[in-house]
């Protein structure tokens, strides 16, 4: 059996770093931290090649499109972020969720984004205008390989399977339970659900002057990491 090796360690981000994703054709990869910044590497030169500056929180997740010529980013300031790769510049400011966003990903076509929050919303937006097309109910959110369909899970016990265009409610995949009545990935339920219970005790305690400011982040790195990075 082949294990995997360690091949190089890149570093770049002051604080931790949150997500890491490949490049469609392998070449960069793209990293989110807790300093609100993503940094887009290539793989190959084993160097920094853009820093995206913009959010005003941790960045929470960030995907490359199909093509490769651009980044999307959510955050916990709740805002989405589209980059162009070659300019390191940002494109689109999306707005409408009302508390932080966990993840984002492009339709296969890379024409729609999915971005779910703790808001208990999903919401489809289209890159072209802007605008948010579609929001419903639930907690994490998938599209198909074909981008015709859309695999979500929710409070209501279920895992569902829906149609991309109105979103159909095709299928209903109940018998998932978790505690709290969720449906969740399973390895990441634990850890999501003391994270954010952490989070709200972090959020009373807030204060967006001087040092207040940096504590409110480091809580929230530390209540993450401790949880989730340990059960990986």
């Amino acid at each position: 059996m082949k294990y995997f090796k360690l091949l190089k360690v890149v570093q770049g981000h002051p604080n931790h770093v949150a997500s890491i994703k490949f490049s469609t054709d392998g070449t960069k990869i793209v990293s989110t931290s807790a300093d609100a910044t993503c940094i887009i590497w290539d793989m190959q030169l084993e160097k920094k090649l853009i820093v995206l500056k913009g959010h005003s929180s941790w960045v929470n997740d960030a995907k490359f499109s199909p093509d490769d010529n651009f980044i999307v980013s959510c955050s916990l300031d709740k805002t989405i972020r589209l980059w162009d790769i070659k300019s390191g510049t940002q494109i689109r400011k999306l707005e409408g969720h009302t508390d932080f966003i966990k993840n984002i990903q492009f339709s296969p076509n890379g024409r729609i984004i999915v971005s779910s929050s703790r808001d208990n919303t999903i919401r489809l937006w289209d890159l072209q205008s802007g605008q948010e097309i579609k929001r419903f109910e639930g907690i994490d959110a998938q599209f198909s390989p074909d981008g015709q369909k859309l695999v979500t899970s929710s409070k209501d016990n279920a895992i569902v399977l829906s149609g991309t265009t109105l979103h159909n409610r095709c299928s209903d995949y109940r018998g998932v339970l978790m505690e709290k009545n969720t449906a969740f990935n399973l390895s990441f339920a634990h850890a999501w659900k003391n994270y954010t219970n952490n989070m709200r005790m972090a959020e009373n305690q807030r204060n967006y002057s001087g040092n207040h400011s940096q504590m409110y982040q480091n809580n929230m790195a530390n209540s993450y990491w401790n949880e989730y990075g340990n059960k990986r």
